[in-house]
């Protein structure tokens, strides 16, 4: 790769629900840049913080750089556990990590770009497939190699897991298979929690060990419409509005964890891994929030109407839930949900429509998965909502009970006369 043109970057827009993906950057002036320490040692890394850390509420300890393989030589937290491609036949292939450019640790260094208005970027001025990537025996992919880039480090609204092709910033031609990314951190709860993705048949998994967490994500790498407008000269934020045909297209696979301190939502942040979902709509990053007056989860999602032949670009949504979050969010058991789940699409002109949603509850491992589809996109926003059963009406009959000259009427759902008395005929 010989630019940053080249490379799939995730630019965070400054927007209250996400992120917007773009190919390229677009009119980003590199004013300055941090000055970075050389680093000697695995012991002595120091990684310069960005001007926006204390948004995301991360530990100054935290490792603001890309992440690399967990490697006593490297870093033993804060690092990638393993990456795994998942064939259809069920087996798993390990990727092996191989380095570029002579790596090493101790040469490892990595400076924010900044933007114009002084503000750090969300993307390094030296991108990780400089220094390496992964390698999975038997894959074969559109860039005739076996090569996978795997990109996770600290944004401004998010904490990125993306993978990518190592020929451009996405595959050119048809790629689905299916990764497993986990990472390792003392970090991560209370920290991090929710999971928005452009990828397809979304699973999450967040284990302790000791002091160590691990958070695993497992999806298929899958086709979105790149924001590019086909007008000329005219930068479209999909976020707002768009109804131009995209310009580019391929297939990728990125996805954010969001921080919790912007989520608001105090049942992530104990339980990290009980959210994920999957759209085609994620160029608006895809952030799930609780909407108090919806009473619902609500994801912000955006895309080019058209896609590059002229098609309409069919929206899709897949996300699986935890049964608990859905029991202490919405005071419904997740075997109900299952039953009444809705995804409404409210578009900006207020217009609403109710998607094809099947749900499906796992009562052994206690995960709901959802699958919609049936809508278009103008920046609408997806609501997931489960209506609550109704209360059983309780019928109570009457009685009387006499015994001798004193009757007494008694009400219940099964009334019976008290001890002495009979039942008047």
């Amino acid at each position: 790769m010989s630019s940053n043109s080249e490379i799939p970057i995730c630019i965070n827009r400054i927007d209250r629900y996400g992120l917007a993906i773009m190919k390229r950057i677009l009119g980003v002036a590199l004013a300055s840049i941090f000055i970075s320490t050389s680093f000697t040692s695995a012991s002595a890394v120091e990684y310069p913080l960005p001007t926006w850390v204390a948004e995301t509420g991360a530990p100054a300890g935290f490792t603001w750089a890309n992440w690399l393989p967990c490697r006593s030589d490297y870093q033993t937290t804060d690092c990638i556990e393993s990456v795994k491609w998942l064939k259809a036949d069920g087996s798993k292939v390990p990727g092996v990590w191989t380095i570029k450019n002579d790596f090493t640790f101790a040469n490892f260094k990595q400076t924010w770009a900044v933007l114009s208005n002084g503000l750090s970027a969300q993307y390094f001025n030296e991108n990780i497939a400089q220094f390496g990537n992964y390698q999975f025996e038997g894959l074969a992919t559109p860039c005739s190699d076996n090569v996978i880039v795997v990109d996770v480090r600290p944004t401004r609204y998010a904490f990125q897991l993306n993978a990518a092709p190592s020929c451009k910033g996405f595959f050119p031609s048809k790629f689905e298979e299916r990764f497993e990314i986990t990472v390792k951190s003392k970090s991560l709860k209370g920290i991090v929690g929710g999971v928005s993705s452009n990828g397809k048949n979304p699973e999450i998994l967040f284990s302790e060990s000791g002091s160590e967490q691990y958070l695993t994500l497992k999806l298929n790498f899958a086709y979105i419409a790149w924001n590019n407008s086909s007008v000329p000269g005219e930068v479209i934020n999909v976020c707002e509005k768009n109804e131009y045909r995209a310009s580019d297209g391929g297939w990728g696979l990125w996805s954010s964890v969001f921080w919790t301190k912007q989520m608001s939502d105090s049942l992530l942040a104990v339980n990290p891994g009980d959210m994920i979902a999957g759209t085609n709509g994620w160029n608006c990053g895809g952030n799930m929030y609780w909407d108090d007056y919806e009473q619902a989860l609500v994801m912000a999602v955006g895309a080019p109407h058209f896609d590059v032949d002229g098609t309409l670009v069919e929206g899709w949504y897949e996300g699986a839930i935890r049964g608990r979050y859905i029991t202490s969010r919405f005071g419904i058991k997740p075997a109900q949900a299952a039953g009444s789940a809705r995804l409404e699409i409210i578009y900006t002109d207020g217009q609403k429509k109710v998607a094809t949603l099947t749900a499906k509850y796992d009562s052994a491992t206690d995960w709901l998965y959802l699958k919609g589809y049936g809508f278009t996109y103008s920046s609408p926003k997806l609501m997931v909502k489960f209506d609550k059963p109704l209360a059983s009406v309780t019928v109570k009959k009457s009685i009387t009970c006499v015994k001798g000259k004193t009757t007494k009427k008694v009400t219940a759902v099964k009334p019976v006369c008290p001890k002495g008395y009979k039942k008047k005929v």
